[in-house]
């Protein structure tokens, strides 16, 4: 059944090199219900963003071109509104959240976490769901 006020879907730009961490990635945020696009990199994700409209980036920081922290700095300056959660094996970049970041996943992580880590990027969606 289609609900006249329901809200169109957040759309999660997802930016990692290793396309299996992006599928997977791009599968769980679909079954969230997500809309999702994809990018390989942080140059791909600038091409993406100055053509398509996102509501929130999860990111990778070690890729080719430009690295995720890269872009964390670019887009603190010139979108600040857009949140970001990083995501890294290494903990050394914990450090985003302070450039930019709204948060920061820890890989491997679990679908539970990468859910709440996405949802806590649209407070207005937690709220409203505590409410309920």
């Amino acid at each position: 059944m289609h609900n006249a006020s329901a809200r169109p879907k957040r759309r999660v730009l997802v930016v990692d090199d290793d396309p299996r961490v992006r599928a997977v990635c791009a599968a769980l945020l679909s079954e969230f219900g997500y809309g999702v696009i994809e990018a390989c990199d942080g140059v791909h994700a600038l091409s993406i963003l100055e053509t398509c409209s996102v509501d929130a980036l999860l990111l990778d920081v070690e890729m080719p071109r430009l690295r995720g922290d890269e872009l964390v700095d670019k887009l603190a300056r010139e979108r600040p509104e857009l949140p970001l959660l990083v995501m890294s094996s290494s903990d050394q970049y914990r450090n985003l959240i302070e450039r930019g970041a709204r948060d920061f996943l820890a890989k491997p992580f679990r679908a539970s976490q990468l859910h709440s880590g996405v949802s806590a990027l649209f407070p207005e969606t937690t709220l409203r769901r505590r409410a309920q």
